[in-house]
């Protein structure tokens, strides 16, 4: 499968920083009992453990590891979220369902 992937030259930085040059982006559930459950895209630095589950893709020097959950509808866009004492990288372009 093609897909088109914008990775954001801060979210590069900050995998070199990291002395990373891969992650992995994981579709995990949060919510359930009397609320609705929401799919949610976690990153992870580093090569997976498990990679049998991962379609694999590069971009600028990044190898990225998608899980085989993943609906990707658009881009996939990586960016990076500064907080308050820690930094994040975030995606967009996944179908993330609310059940």
């Amino acid at each position: 499968m093609n897909i088109n992937i914008n990775i954001e030259e801060a979210v590069i930085n900050y995998l070199q920083k990291k002395k990373n040059d891969s992650f992995a982006v994981n579709i995990t559930t949060s919510g359930g009992g009397c609320c609705p459950t929401f799919e949610i895209a976690e990153i992870e630095l580093g090569k997976p453990k498990d990679i049998n589950t991962y379609d694999i893709y590069q971009s600028n020097g990044i190898t990225i590891f998608m899980s085989k959950k993943a609906i990707i509808i658009s881009t996939l866009a990586f960016s990076l979220q500064k907080n308050i004492f820690t930094n994040s990288i975030i995606v967009s372009g996944l179908s993330l369902k609310r059940r």
